[in-house]
């Protein structure tokens, strides 16, 4: 019995070392890592969208492909988007765990970088999480953020 958990544990763990990196359409936006979105929204007091994801989650790898629908990639000009992998910042991944360490999770930043907490339902499953088939509601929020960002 040990050895089988034994073994789905390493393998789990070689399948996320190993899957490749998601597309999050680097090419047309422009993604910060943490430290230095965070640093970027005070310094410029934009307000800022903040994922946490896994490359190994097939949800993320769906979600990401909203970041290469041209509304949605117009949508996002004039915010600091960050981007974090749960897996190579568990840290960041911890502080941001209100109602678990499900991915991915969108956080919506003010231009202090703290979340904008009237955006969420404290009663809510999942809070942060934003449905991957809905090009619709990520443009919506963005525009939120935005107008409540500053």
């Amino acid at each position: 019995m040990y050895k089988l958990i034994l073994i789905l544990l390493l393998s789990s763990n070689s399948y996320s070392q190993t899957h490749p990196p998601i597309n999050w359409n680097d090419k047309e936006l422009k993604w910060h890592s943490y430290e230095e979105g965070i640093e970027k929204i005070k310094s410029t007091g934009k307000p800022g969208m903040l994922i946490i994801y896994a490359d190994w989650c097939p949800t993320c790898k769906e979600y990401s492909t909203l970041f290469s629908n041209k509304p949605v990639v117009q949508n996002l000009e004039g915010l600091i988007l960050i981007r974090t992998n749960k897996d190579t910042s568990p840290s960041v991944s911890k502080n941001y765990s209100f109602d678990g360490e499900y991915v991915p999770r969108t956080f919506a930043l003010n231009s202090k970088g703290k979340i904008i907490t009237k955006f969420y339902s404290d009663k809510a499953k999942y809070t942060y999480f934003i449905p991957s088939g809905s090009p619709e509601f990520l443009i919506e929020f963005s525009k939120l953020i935005k107008k409540f960002g500053e």
